[in-house]
């Protein structure tokens, strides 16, 4: 019994921290930019890439790891930074990366004030579904700089204006739920006859009514018909309170959204 209770607490017990075993790689991406490093060693050893590629001053997290199930492909993650002990509950999904190379993805968010601390951060824990692990950052302020310039450059490429998140008091909400503004059944019958798929990068104006106005593509996915059906669903389904301006008057701002159009099998 003694040997049991002491298996199961090996079992509860916080992965150890994995060190750096690369270089930080930026990556200035026509949708996004991504800073990435490799973590630990050998069959242990993952990919963490912080994700920036809109208006919101967070980042996306993945995690590259090795092969495995994902018996829990979605659901809502722990994520710890220490010593700050900072504890955050955001979503989580995990699926396999390619048939061919079965390694999983782990996509969850860090807001921008627990990304800053970082820096100071001796560990990263997360634990999602089946996946459960940490790493010793290593990051700095210099770093996670670069990833800003990125982002901003990228904003300025699609033609945003940069001063626009500086005038907000207060961000847009929506009051429509974003999961339901698109689906499969949206799929345009055009795209489906040519087996048109892609992913579609568009951005679009909250008005002061808090209506959608002014969508369009900033990154092409290479099919109109799939462009052009994401934005009219936005267009169409989204709503939003909108944003109040530190004059405390509603405002103008944007929103950007990747769409990722898949044949369903």
């Amino acid at each position: 019994m003694t040997a049991l209770i002491a298996f199961a607490l090996a079992a509860m017990a916080d992965p150890a921290a994995l060190s750096p075993s690369g270089k930080w790689t930026l990556d200035y991406g026509k949708d996004a930019c991504r800073l990435s490093r490799d973590y630990g060693e050998g069959d242990a050893r993952i990919t963490a890439v912080f994700e920036r590629g809109g208006t919101g001053e967070g980042a996306a997290l993945y995690f590259i790891l090795p092969r495995g199930q994902a018996d829990i492909p979605v659901g809502k993650a722990t994520i710890r930074i220490e010593p700050q002990a900072i504890t955050q509950r955001p979503y989580f999904e995990i699926w396999t990366a390619n048939p061919t190379h079965p390694h999983r993805v782990l996509r969850t968010w860090l807001d921008a004030d627990d990304l800053a601390t970082l820096t100071s951060a001796t560990a990263l824990k997360i634990d999602a579904g089946p996946v459960r692990l940490a790493i010793a950052p290593k990051v700095t302020a210099a770093t996670l700089s670069a990833l800003s310039k990125c982002n901003d450059d990228l904003l300025q490429g699609w033609g945003m204006d940069l001063t626009e998140r500086d005038r907000v008091a207060t961000p847009a909400q929506p009051t429509t739920d974003r999961a339901g503004w698109i689906t499969h059944m949206d799929y345009p019958q055009e795209a489906l006859r040519k087996g048109e798929q892609g992913m579609a990068t568009i951005i679009w104006e909250i008005d002061v009514d808090g209506r959608v106005r002014g969508c369009h593509a900033a990154v092409s996915s290479g099919s109109a018909a799939l462009d052009d059906a994401s934005c009219r669903v936005v267009t169409t389904r989204a709503r939003y309170r909108p944003a109040i301006g530190k004059d405390g008057k509603p405002m103008i701002t944007h929103e950007f959204r990747r769409v990722n159009w898949s044949i369903p099998r």
